[in-house]
């Protein structure tokens, strides 16, 4: 199982999330391709990298986080701001020590 690999267990739970068809499964009894995907994503969350900003800054845009009206599926035409459209790719997500505060 996962767990016996040394993966945390709210990682697992967050990650088998996007891979339904595959929870309760041996990790031998995923498919290769979609259990290294897995792995690499726990590996991942497991050994967090502080990225400099500006080195983050300095690359062109990996992803945006977004909830609410800035969501690609917001409308037929993508989010209500006009920043992403509805031909953008896009997938459930969560983003470890970050908060959305609003008032």
């Amino acid at each position: 199982s996962l767990l016996s690999l040394s993966f945390e267990r709210e990682d697992v739970r967050e990650v088998i999330y996007d891979y339904r068809d595959s929870y309760g499964k041996e990790i031998s009894q995923i498919p290769q391709e979609t259990s290294m995907e897995i792995i690499g994503r726990l590996t991942a969350l497991a050994q967090p990298v502080n990225e400099p900003e500006k080195d983050i800054l300095a690359r062109p845009v990996r992803a945006i986080f977004s909830y609410g009206t800035l969501r690609a599926d917001y409308s037929k035409e993508g989010d209500k701001w006009k920043v992403v459209d509805s031909s953008c790719k896009w997938k459930r997500a969560s983003v470890t020590g970050y908060e959305v505060c609003s008032s």
